[in-house]
């Protein structure tokens, strides 16, 4: 068994989707919503996003927005402006879960050091220079991403500028 890409033969019995709960838009509401943010990087400079949802349901509405999908603990989606996106769980076991929700074909765990994934991700993408976008929680809580993962970005890419751009993520979806 190999402890990075879980086995997805018995997800269907093994969980419960919520989709009562959360029903999934349309193929074309996610294109809608995807070009929305490639026009906003565009305009702002930037070569990716990276969203963060943390904690509970009403801290993930921004990342739920573009990847449909939401973790009871904290994930991250890479959205480059160009190329494939990337969402990553905290909890290994959330990956079945996260797979069947999300409408990103990379969607996998990421590791006990996800900042350190995420890092990794950005550099696949070439992404070493330039401005990247944070969008974290929401911005009534005036929350963005957890400091030490913010940390890890500043040290890990000194290339790259972030930039919070979760109010005008937030716009486009409102």
């Amino acid at each position: 068994m190999n402890l990075l890409e879980p086995d997805l033969s018995l997800a269907a019995e093994l969980v419960y989707t919520r989709s009562e709960e959360f029903p999934r838009p349309s193929d074309a509401e996610f294109r809608r919503r995807h070009a929305l943010l490639r026009a906003l990087m565009d305009r702002e400079g930037l070569s990716a996003l990276v969203l963060y949802g943390g904690y509970r349901d009403m801290y993930q509405q921004n990342v739920r927005w573009v990847c449909n999908y939401a973790d009871s603990f904290q994930c991250y989606c890479v959205f480059p402006r160009r190329g494939q996106p990337s969402v990553y769980t905290t909890v290994y076991p959330h990956t079945i879960y996260a797979r069947l929700k999300s409408v990103f074909p990379d969607t996998r765990w990421g590791g006990p050091k996800i900042a350190e994934t995420v890092v990794g991700r950005l550099r696949e993408l070439g992404i070493v220079r330039g401005r990247v976008g944070l969008v974290g929680v929401d911005t009534l809580r005036t929350g963005t991403v957890p400091y030490v993962h913010y940390l890890t970005f500043r040290e890990q890419l000194p290339g790259v500028e972030l930039v919070d751009v979760t109010s005008r993520v937030e716009e486009l979806s409102s």
